[in-house]
Formats: C-alpha cells, structure tokens, sequence
C-alpha cells in the first residue's frame, strides 16, 4: 500500500513539471527534459518496483488468505479441543473423585490389611512355635529311632544267636526222640524177651510189664520165699536162672530190685526187726543169686520199699498177697541221653 501511494506521488509530480515547462525558457526547458528524462526512468524503475509490489501484494494476499484458513482450522482445533479439554477435564475430576474413593477404600483396605497382617503374624508366630516344637519332637523321634534300630539289631542278633541256639536244641531234641525211641524199642524187645523166658511160670505168681519206660518183672513171695523168710527156694532160683539169662545178654540194662511186704509187721527177731529188714534182706537176696548167675554186680541195685508202696488193699488176703513181692525193674541206661541234655560230646 505504502508503494502504491508513492506512485500516484510521482505520477502528480510529473504532470506538475509538464505545467511548468511551457512557462520556462528552453536552458531551462532542456533542464527539465533532462530531469523528466531522469523522473521517467526514476517511473520505470518505479513501475517495475510497482509490479513487484503488486505480485508481492498478491502472494501476500494469498499467504494471507492461506493464513486465515489456518487460523479457521485452528480456531476449528481449538474449539474442538476446547470440547475435548471439558470432556477431559470433566473425565478427571471423576477420575479425581474415583481416584479419592479408591484413596479411602484404600485407607481402609491398609487399616484392615494391617489387622489382618497382625492377625497373620500372631498366626505365623504361633505355627512356627509348633513347627519348632514339631521339629524338635521329629528330632527326638529320628533319635528314638536310631536308639530303636539299634536295639532292633541287637535284638536281631540275638535272635539269630537264639536261632541258632534254638537249631542246635532242635537238633539236639531230635537226637533225644531217636534216643529216646531207641530206648523205648529196647524196652520192649527187652520186655518180649523177657515174657519168653519166663512163659513157664504161674501168672498169677510172676508178670512182665512196662510202665514208665521200663520192664518191671513181679515176683511173689510165694514163688521165691518162704513165709517171713528171705531164703530163696527151688522155683525162685529158676525163675532168676532165666531173667539172669536176659541180663546177660542185655549188659546195657540197669536193674533195680525192690523188695515189698504187706502192712502186718513181722515177728522180730536176731535178723529182722520189721518189715524194713525184711524187704532189704529179700532184695539182696535176690541180688546174690543174680550174681551168682553171672550178672554183673556193679549193674544191680537192691532196695527196700517195706509196706508203703503196695499195689492192692492190705484189708483181704487176696491184696496183701499182691503186695508181698519183689520187683526187679529193667531199664536202658541213660548216658547217652544224659550226657546229651547236659551238653556233653560224645
């Protein structure tokens, strides 16, 4: 614009120097033309200025319509973003008052957190205490058992010393049943061979039986003695000829003679005071005859019973003749099996 009114300037100015040259002599005349020659070259240059001026003009118009488009679109923006800033502010102030309330619930949430934490502690506090007391007691227990194990290993040890022990008894118990059978088949073979020989005589004055592992040969008083006498007679003496037979040839039998009475005492007399002496004296007399026989002495043991062991009521005749024997009972000898219960080798 400022341009715009210095060429209406410069266009009055001419017109105004054209005036006054027709009014000037012609030194002057030349003067102005030369100055008018020098002010239309000053116009060209303007005018060209003047072009420039108007594109300038024109581009800053553009630039300018350019411009308030801009500030449209930015007053567009900002009224946009104004709505937005509402929007936004309006959505933080609820963000702001949630942000409180979740600020409160928190406090409360800490408070309560803070009771609940203190709760856990003291429950934390009291397990730990029960699980020290637990690990000592575990302690205790693993100790318990090692002590427990090894008293098992001892007791197993000893278990298998008594095992063994137990193995050797067993073994040992099974060598006594063999003994032992081998003793009762003695008994009895001794038993047969002894009802073999003595087949000839009355039953009711001599009898083999077996009783308690052993032979026991009954004799009555009236098939060896005499009434009230020791002396052995005729048919005594042959019965004892045949069980002597039996003895020897049976040397591993042990034989005991045992003389009985009945319960009426006997008459006294140098020899004999009672019924004592009398079983004595018929025992041994019986033991003289046997080794008269050929038994030998040292097998024989002779034993006085009197009347305390009879077999029949001393009240009849008929028990008090039962009564009045001599007994000579036959048994293995056990040194075999005693030397084996005593532990003793053979």
């Amino acid at each position: 614009m400022r341009r715009f009114s210095s060429l209406i300037i410069i266009v009055a100015l001419l017109g105004l120097i054209g005036y006054m040259a027709s009014c000037v002599p012609a030194r002057k005349f030349q003067d102005t033309q030369n100055t008018l020659k020098e002010k239309q070259d000053s116009l060209r240059i303007l005018s060209s200025n003047y072009r420039d001026c108007r594109e300038d003009v024109a581009s800053l118009d553009k630039q300018l319509s350019e411009e308030r488009e801009q500030v449209e679109a930015l007053k567009r923006d900002t009224a946009r973003m104004s709505r937005q800033y509402l929007q936004l502010k309006k959505m933080n102030d609820n963000l702001n008052m949630l942000y409180e309330k979740v600020i409160a619930q928190n406090k409360e949430l800490l408070q309560n957190s803070n009771l609940e934490r203190e709760k856990l502690a003291l429950e934390l506090n009291e397990k730990e205490k029960m699980l020290n007391e637990k690990s000592l007691e575990l302690e205790r227990k693993a100790s318990q058992l090692k002590e427990k194990e090894k008293e098992l290993e001892r007791k197993n040890k000893a278990i298998a010393s008594l095992q063994q022990g137990l193995e050797a008894r067993e073994e040992k118990v099974k060598q006594l049943e063999r003994m032992i059978a081998e003793k009762d088949s003695a008994v009895n073979q001794l038993r047969i061979k002894m009802e073999e020989a003595l087949i000839g005589f009355n039953e009711s004055d001599l009898s083999v039986v077996k009783k308690n592992g052993k032979v026991y040969v009954s004799m009555s008083d009236k098939l060896l003695f005499k009434s009230g006498s020791w002396e052995l007679g005729q048919n005594g003496k042959s019965a004892l000829r045949q069980i002597a037979d039996v003895m020897n040839k049976n040397p591993e039998i042990e034989i005991m003679i045992e003389g009985h009475t009945d319960s009426i005492p006997v008459r006294p007399g140098p020899c004999v005071k009672d019924n004592w002496d009398l079983s004595v004296l018929r025992a041994t007399s019986v033991v003289r005859i046997l080794e008269d026989y050929g038994v030998d002495p040292l097998r024989l043991l002779p034993a006085g019973r009197a009347d305390y062991f009879p077999v029949a009521s001393n009240k009849t005749s008929e028990g008090r003749a039962k009564n009045r024997r001599t007994e000579i009972i036959l048994s293995p000898k056990l040194n075999k099996i005693m030397d084996l219960l005593e532990g003793k080798e053979e």
